[in-house]
């Protein structure tokens, strides 16, 4: 007989079973009485996924997501997590549970800003919901109305040109760089493109700047 898996899998993040899987050719089977063993060919069958439907659902951009699952409820880990992904410009993708969802929705406003969310539950259940507003809006409402059951949570990922500034900000300026490189032998076209790669500028932006550092005799 064979094994089947599904997306579940995504979720338990039990990775070493699936790999064990495809090299020995068994697969494990959740049975009422726990795991059991079979072998024969792996069958992989996508089953229900909440995040899924509620991403496709959400009006959010489906190019490029990343599902994050559940924080921790450690304080310091869950805050070093949304740290880690702040710049991210992917659609983020969580699920918490309603007890949690306050503390969960501070913590991504420090980490993460005011983003646009969507919060989705009961899916494809009677009492089906999508609640679309901003995670401060979302911190105001939950406050007056306890949450209930567990959310699927769909945050916009990271504005693209505010992290280009950000990380901008963070390097040295464009002037620096050119004298720099200037001082170590670079010249002409070939020391105006190792500025604007680094940088990512256009390199028409730091040509011209390059230009009038010469006009100036500042390179």
């Amino acid at each position: 007989e064979g094994g089947v898996f599904g997306t579940e899998r995504l979720l338990r993040q039990d990775v070493r079973t699936v790999r064990a899987v495809g090299a020995v050719g068994n697969a494990l089977f959740y049975g009422k009485r726990g795991p059991m063993n079979f072998i024969g060919p792996r069958f992989f069958i996508p089953g229900p996924s909440a995040f899924t439907c509620a991403l496709v659902a959400s009006g959010m951009p489906t190019g490029r997501f990343s599902f994050e699952g559940f924080l921790t409820t450690n304080n310091k880990n869950r805050k070093i997590h949304l740290e880690e992904i702040q710049d991210d410009t992917r659609t983020l993708i969580f699920y918490e549970a309603p007890h949690k969802l306050l503390r969960t929705l501070n913590d991504m406003l420090e980490f993460l800003g005011d983003r646009k969310i969507v919060f989705a539950r009961e899916l494809t259940k009677k009492f089906e919901e999508f609640y679309r507003t901003t995670i401060s809006e979302a911190i105001k409402y939950y406050e007056q109305t306890p949450p209930k059951g567990e959310f699927v949570l769909i945050v916009s990922g990271a504005d693209r040109e505010s992290v280009r500034k950000k990380h901008r900000g963070e390097l040295p300026s464009a002037e620096e760089l050119l004298r720099e490189y200037a001082d170590g032998g670079l010249g002409g076209k070939e020391l105006v493109k190792k500025v604007a790669a680094e940088l990512e500028m256009p390199n028409r932006e730091v040509y011209d700047i390059f230009l009038n550092m010469k006009k100036s005799n500042l390179i």
